[in-house]
């Protein structure tokens, strides 16, 4: 998958669900490879599907939500908002989905909550340079 090979990806995904119907993680990835094979309708039920066999696994919300937010429907954007609150409820470091939360808040005239969103990304991102920075000053340690 990682390398582009969606077809093959898609093969190998049949396999451990055909073993294991009921592993959420293999129907989320499975939703991961039709999508980057422009094939979202079929993503979106694998993404649901590992949704129905795992609710409190937060990347498939994530990626429905996201996934729902690119629809020109309006009422679309009310289930991709929910979608996306539900992803960072279960999986509160999910820092992707607080970007996707405050576009969609944005969208719908919501400020605060388009705010407060974008606050918990920033949050996230200054632990990432502090993790990238504790990094680095570990490496230049260990050289000295």
């Amino acid at each position: 998958m990682n390398e582009g090979k969606n077809a093959e990806a898609e093969q190998y995904l049949h396999r451990p669900i055909a073993l294991e119907p009921a592993n959420a993680r293999f129907q989320y990835h499975l939703g991961g490879v039709l999508l980057r094979d422009n094939r979202p309708s079929e993503a979106q039920k694998a993404f649901e599907k590992s949704i129905q066999l795992e609710p409190a696994y937060g990347p498939p919300h994530y990626q429905l939500g996201k996934l729902l937010a690119r629809s020109s429907a309006p009422d679309m954007i009310p289930r991709a908002v929910s979608e996306l609150e539900t992803a960072v409820h279960d999986q509160p470091d999910l820092a992707q989905a607080y970007y996707q939360l405050s576009r969609l808040y944005a969208r719908l005239g919501q400020n605060e909550k388009s705010r407060q969103a974008l606050d918990a990304l920033n949050h996230f991102r200054g632990q990432e340079k502090a993790e990238e920075l504790t990094t680095d000053i570990e490496q230049e340690l260990r050289r000295d």
